[in-house]
């Protein structure tokens, strides 16, 4: 097995850059939600895995180190969370095979957990989210007409409660959620 090396991480050879180039993060940002970009690259209660590949020096697979960052997006952690959430959005960006298999559960975690900053940061240019790959994923989940509804209720109820001004964006999430063949 080939390893590399990257800022003192070792990397197997499933997550290797230069083994699988185009499984990794093409995308940098200098700030985020207000904040230079270091301070969550030197941010100690954010895995090494996530930094790495936001650097591009990681690349996913279908491993538990890719799926650990994935489930990251569902911090209770304020802080770090809009770092999870970009590097997220950069993963369903070149996901494919097993590993876009499993992005409809976090994509679903997410929503129902944080559903007034999914609405909110989906116009968002700093997030750059994918919409139309994230509400595909989703609705891949919705396996049945009642797994929908019991979804959609679950943000409905919080919405009501925590961000009334997001309701009509969700009505039409919901549409495009449901409109997926």
């Amino acid at each position: 097995m080939t390893l590399s090396t990257c800022i003192g991480q070792t990397v197997s050879k499933e997550n290797d850059p230069v083994v699988h180039p185009y499984l990794i993060n093409t995308k940098r940002i200098k700030t985020l939600s207000g904040k230079d970009i270091s301070y969550y690259l030197n941010n100690k209660s954010i895995d090494e895995n996530s930094k790495l590949f936001y650097e591009g020096k990681f690349a996913i697979s279908d491993d538990e180190k890719t799926f650990a960052i994935c489930d990251s997006i569902t911090t209770d952690n304020p802080d770090t969370r809009p770092f999870y959430l970009y590097v997220f959005c950069r993963i369903i960006e070149i996901s494919d095979g097993a590993i876009a298999e499993v992005m409809g559960e976090y994509c679903t975690a997410y929503m129902i957990k944080f559903p007034c900053d999914f609405i909110n940061n989906l116009s968002s240019e700093e997030y750059d989210l994918p919409k139309k790959e994230w509400l595909g994923f989703v609705a891949f989940e919705q396996d049945s007409k009642t797994a929908f509804e019991n979804f959609t209720r679950l943000i409905d109820e919080k919405l009501q409660s925590g961000c009334t001004n997001s309701i009509n964006s969700w009505t039409e999430i919901k549409r495009e959620i449901d409109g997926f063949e």
